[in-house]
């Protein structure tokens, strides 16, 4: 009958906690782990692609403001001539009083 904690043997680069064995860097190396070096690059590839989307982010709200910002002065323009048409229209009647 097996043990209920099988007892795991130290080659195998697992403490008997569950964690790897990393202490030696080129035993790691051949059990198939990663390198601190490997693990450093995958982390810098991964941080230039977050910046790349906000990059990409930035670049987006960038244009929507700016396409914002135009409609809302065609906005402020026809809004403009819409009052003044008014308030010839209102002084016209007024003076025909």
């Amino acid at each position: 009958m097996a043990s209920a904690n099988p007892v795991i043997p130290a080659e195998a680069g697992i403490s008997s906690q569950g964690w790897r064995d990393c202490s030696d860097t080129y035993a790691c190396y051949n059990r198939g782990m990663t390198t601190m070096e490997e693990r450093v690059s995958k982390l810098e590839g991964a941080y230039e692609q977050v910046d790349q989307r906000l990059r990409d982010l930035t670049e987006a709200v960038g244009a929507l403001r700016h396409e914002m910002n135009t409609k809302f002065n065609t906005l402020i323009v026809i809004m403009s001539t819409v009052g003044v048409a008014i308030a010839g229209a209102i002084l016209t009647l007024a003076l025909r009083l």
